[in-house]
């Protein structure tokens, strides 16, 4: 059994540091991963604005491809809208209120079932051709932030025999944060790719608001301190390498 073995950067809070403005303490965990109990799991890759799609091109592409080569289960996760009267959700309303952003317009696909969800032709979902899902490959539809909510992915990954999950995606604030939470609150163990995500540093340009200062790499702090560990991506690559050559 081929093992990749990689240095997982984690944060842990000083609370005697002297210094008050420099509590956390940066640490490195060991982490031997297997192809047999680990996911590379992509949340809501479709984003195509040019910021988001240049981390796609570099980083998550890169990835992704290491990731196939070794053999890991590739899961895509992506948001949807199923017919459970989303517009009477406060999920949806929310949605509305914060991003004017109506599920039902732009989260409509045309390859589902109209049954069981809202069709139509929007391209909002569409994830780019360099990092489409292939046929071999698993694809959960969420609807909302988490990729766990009342969604067949936990289900999947104890099918799979999956304990381990690799991740990348967007946003990092919000249904990535969100999804790598759950994935913490069900016991796995959670390992994000830093230069495979961003945050959101665009709303920043906009309104010049300090909540969103540095946001990726306050979202990457803050999972290092309170999620998982994050490793480097071409780190990852390169331990995705040598197994592969092995």
């Amino acid at each position: 059994m081929n093992i990749l073995e990689l240095k997982g950067r984690y944060c842990r809070i000083d609370a005697e540091a002297k210094d008050p403005d420099n509590l956390l303490v940066v640490g490195e965990e060991d982490i031997r991963i297997s192809r047999e109990d680990t996911a590379f799991l992509l949340v809501d890759t479709y984003v195509k604005d040019e910021d988001f799609l240049e981390v796609t091109k570099k980083h998550i592409k890169p990835a992704l491809q290491a990731a196939r080569k070794v053999g890991l289960h590739i899961i895509h996760v992506s948001n949807s809208c199923p017919k459970i009267a989303l517009a009477n959700s406060e999920f949806q309303k929310k949605l509305i209120q914060s991003l004017d952003n109506d599920m039902e317009i732009n989260f409509n696909e045309a390859n589902v079932d109209p049954r069981e969800y809202v069709y139509g032709d929007s391209d909002h979902l569409t994830i780019p051709d360099i990092i489409k899902p292939l046929p071999d490959e698993y694809f959960i539809r969420k609807h909302t932030y988490s990729g766990f909510y009342h969604t067949r992915l936990e289900d999947l990954l104890h099918n799979l025999g999956v304990k381990k999950l690799v991740c990348v995606g967007y946003v990092a604030g919000v249904c990535l944060l969100a999804t790598l939470l759950d994935g913490l609150y069900r016991n796995y163990k959670i390992i994000l790719l830093r230069e495979c995500t961003l945050g959101a540093e665009r709303v920043l340009e906009q309104s010049n608001d300090v909540l969103f200062a540095d946001s990726t790499e306050k979202n990457i702090r803050y999972i290092e301190c309170f999620v998982g560990v994050t490793v480097g991506s071409k780190e990852f690559i390169n331990a995705c390498e040598k197994v592969k050559s092995s």
